[in-house]
């Protein structure tokens, strides 16, 4: 983990929440996943699983395991979005 204030580079490794939750500004899980959801077009969120993170949305959701990098948690937020909007016009 990054130890300055420095905003993070999208290719921050992440190997755990306090990493995440350092990376993305947010003081918990709670504040992570009302952030996520306040950012999308749908009703996505941001789940503490063992091992990972559970992002969902009302029909479907990705876990992202650690390590992993920030943009891929951006990317699947992104990519669940995407997915769920286009079930509604195909």
């Amino acid at each position: 983990m990054t130890t300055d204030k420095a905003r993070p580079a999208a290719d921050e490794i992440i190997v755990s929440l306090s990493d995440l939750l350092w990376a993305t500004r947010c003081a918990d899980i709670e504040e992570l996943s009302d952030a996520v959801y306040d950012d999308s077009d749908i009703d996505t969120w941001v789940e503490d699983v063992s091992g990972g993170v559970l992002i969902s949305t009302s029909g479907c959701g990705t876990e992202l395991r650690y390590p992993f990098l920030l943009s891929d948690f951006w990317e699947v937020v992104a990519e669940i979005e995407d997915d769920h909007l286009r079930t509604w016009t195909d």
